[in-house]
């Protein structure tokens, strides 16, 4: 079985969630969506300016107190169900494929 697999960092205020690109669900195939909740102290931060990611990412983890949760949710499998069901989310299936998995993420 093949799965998509879609990486993206978001930024939220906990309330908004962009929308996702088409193109990385046009094909239509199951999607296997891991949401990784990242909360530190913002009281303490490490200013080096402009950088590469490797080294973003490695500020961050310089943070004293860092608390980070997985969600591992289940295999989204696009059926014609869907595509009937939710089919005033989009012109496309992969607009409605990406807007359903959207509105998944934001409801957990």
């Amino acid at each position: 079985m093949s799965f998509s697999f879609i990486s993206r960092e978001i930024t939220t205020t906990g309330k908004h969630i962009l929308k996702y690109k088409k193109g990385a669900f046009y094909s239509l195939l199951p999607i296997k969506s891991e949401i990784i909740n990242i909360y530190h102290n913002d009281d303490y931060h490490v200013s080096i300016g402009a950088t590469n990611v490797v080294m973003s990412s490695l500020r961050s983890l310089a943070y004293f107190n860092i608390n980070m949760y997985f969600v591992d949710l289940p295999i989204i499998n696009p059926t014609d169900y869907m595509f009937e069901k939710y089919k005033n989310l989009g012109n496309e299936k992969c607009e409605i494929l990406a807007e359903v998995i959207r509105r998944i993420i934001c409801e957990v």
